[in-house]
């Protein structure tokens, strides 16, 4: 199982400890296992079918979270994650960028709107990881008392390098920048959206997918093909039926089926989204895809409201159904 394991990765617990060590990185302690522990480990979490077989896991996490290779992968090789409770969320890193953590945040640090153009960070340059958490952490708020737009400007470019590069999130993060212009650059949105996706993060298809239908609406058809790769997507599949369902009620896409919609919206429901519940209620009130049924609009918005209180805390329908009852009295 070792000997599929990357040199560099083998190098980084022989420069730290072989009996095992813990690195901060980003928000928490990573604990990174002595050889012949992960070996162990790894089979654990095959056997539990948390990993696959062709997965090694290198460090673990308070919060019940796994890093690991993928052995049959070439280089570069990224480690991914896995969780517990959630399957494995997009990420990717490279032992490079815990090594390079600490130089990282140091240079974050020293970055100011000032002297930006004076920093050096040819300790992190050719390291894609390393760029994008700095760029990231450069970037300003409009609502922040130091905001910049010219601070903006430098960190997307380093964002691009760092996409250009094969960095997924720096692609993701990158159109986030763009989408959030006050003249927004579509097209640059949709660039750099489908470049994190060919990059690995296809969770970014939901983002990309909700971006098309808002502001390129002529695209529909790849929007909603997008969505429905997404329905078998575990972690997006109740979301994705639920734009699915609002896609095809609406009557100003040309995708207009509320056959489709009510299909959708019922598999949302059945996957646990309560928001879909709301969304049902809302077409039965108005008869929209189904026989007009104030009563049951009234049932399901009642379900919709108790779901989201017993998840959140919060009642979010109920001036609607007071609204609703009145109406019916």
């Amino acid at each position: 199982m070792t000997d599929k394991l990357p040199a560099e990765y083998l190098e980084f617990i022989d420069k730290n400890s072989k009996d095992g060590f813990k690195i901060y990185f980003k928000i928490e302690d990573w604990h990174f296992w002595p050889v012949s522990e992960a070996v162990r480990k790894t089979e654990e979490l095959i056997r539990d079918n948390i990993l696959g077989k062709d997965e090694f896991a290198i460090a673990d996490n308070e919060d019940g979270q796994y890093l690991f290779y993928k052995t049959n992968h070439q280089p570069p090789h990224n480690i991914f994650m896995a969780d517990e409770s959630f399957g494995k969320p997009f990420f990717t890193f490279s032992i490079h960028d815990f090594e390079k953590f600490e130089k990282t945040i140091e240079l974050v640090s020293q970055t100011n709107n000032q002297n930006y153009k004076s920093i050096d960070i040819s300790a992190i340059k050719d390291h894609p990881g390393s760029v994008y958490w700095y760029a990231f952490n450069l970037m300003t708020s409009p609502y922040d008392d130091d905001y910049s737009e010219d601070l903006n400007q430098y960190a997307a470019e380093l964002l691009k390098e760092a996409a250009e590069a094969g960095h997924p999130e720096a692609a993701a993060e990158l159109a986030d920048y763009y989408s959030f212009q006050d003249d927004i650059d579509i097209e640059e949105v949709i660039k750099w959206r489908k470049k994190s996706i060919e990059l690995g993060d296809h969770d970014e298809k939901y983002e990309l997918a909700d971006f098309i239908i808002d502001n390129k609406p002529e695209d529909i058809t790849f929007a909603t093909s997008l969505l429905e790769e997404l329905t078998q997507n575990e972690r997006f599949s109740d979301r994705a039926y639920l734009k699915l369902s609002k896609v095809y009620m609406s009557e100003d896409n040309g995708s207009h089926n509320p056959q489709k919609a009510i299909d959708a919206v019922n598999k949302a429901i059945e996957l646990g989204n309560f928001v879909a519940k709301a969304d049902l209620a809302f077409y039965y009130y108005n008869g929209f895809g189904v026989d007009k049924d104030k009563k049951k609009a009234m049932e399901l918005l009642i379900e919709a409201n108790k779901e989201a209180k017993k998840r959140m805390g919060e009642e979010p329908w109920n001036e609607v159904i007071h609204k609703l009852k009145k109406e019916m009295d």
